[in-house]
């Protein structure tokens, strides 16, 4: 890494923890310096984030999985899915209330989620779909809570700058996981998801651009790569099949599957017509 690089890594790692923390916006005034150039530098960024919550005394539960549908890749103009870490606080069950203040502006929306039974080493590999699937050690219905504070309404976002903000990746909650995962092979999962009661949506993994565990092989290996690895417990979400959708205070969704069972997130705070009328 040159020192130029170094130099914008430490400054982008400085800036991304003091705005995380305090839940500052992406205001629309960026300093492009800060900018990564180029992916490797900004999972450099990532890793930098990592060592330094770590040191903190804050682990990671997991990653999540973005960008694993074609509509998602076309609209961020790649090819590719993309990762970050989510904290071990912030893999919740369910049903889970998060305070309207803990995040600055969420999205959350239905996903798949598998947790790891079984370590994922570089040793261990080449993965692939045959040589994970002995891995996994149970799968769940996942609410994805999401919180880039407006880094995709930048003038200057780049894919490399989501990546450096941890995919968007902030919190999940989990339904009650099941160890036959057979499911995973039979029809294509439906998650439909209400909104306050109202229905908003239905999504189908039918969406992701691959089957489960060929999108955890990729994960697998990226992590490798990066001289990591999928560990027991580590919960791994592999991106939502639908669309997101923004809470606001009071705020209560549900995602349901037939098989997976339910899971519901409330967050609090005044709703916004409650506000208006008091």
């Amino acid at each position: 890494m040159g020192m130029l690089e170094e130099i914008r890594v430490h400054r982008l790692v400085e800036r991304l923890l003091a705005d995380r923390a305090d839940g500052t916006a992406f205001d629309g005034v960026w300093d492009k310096s800060l900018t990564p150039q180029t992916m490797v530098e900004a999972y450099r960024v990532q890793d930098s984030i990592i060592r330094r919550m770590r040191s903190r005394g804050t682990e990671p539960g997991g990653w999540r999985i973005a960008l694993t549908t074609d509509a998602a890749q076309k609209q961020h103009g790649v090819v590719h899915p993309i990762v970050g870490p989510i904290w071990r606080q912030d893999v919740l069950g369910t049903p889970s209330t998060l305070s309207e203040g803990v995040r600055h502006s969420p999205e959350a929306g239905a996903e798949l989620a598998l947790r790891i039974g079984k370590s994922m080493g570089a040793d261990d590999g080449p993965w692939d779909r045959e040589s994970v699937a002995g891995c996994v050690g149970a799968a769940a219905l996942a609410i994805g809570i999401f919180d880039d504070r407006h880094v995709s309404g930048l003038a200057e976002y780049t894919i490399s700058l989501g990546i450096s903000n941890l995919a968007g990746s902030a919190a999940c909650v989990l339904g009650q996981e099941i160890d036959d995962l057979s499911v995973l092979d039979h029809e294509p999962l439906e998650f439909s998801t209400t909104l306050d009661g109202r229905e908003v949506g239905v999504a189908s993994t039918s969406a992701y651009l691959a089957h489960p565990y060929e999108i955890l092989s990729w994960v697998a290996t990226h992590l490798n790569v990066r001289r990591r690895q999928l560990e027991p417990g580590d919960v791994v979400l592999l991106g939502c099949p639908g669309e997101p959708f923004p809470l606001g205070g009071g705020d209560q969704i549900t995602v349901t599957n037939e098989t997976l069972g339910t899971v519901t997130l409330t967050l609090e705070g005044q709703p916004e017509a409650a506000e208006a009328t008091s």
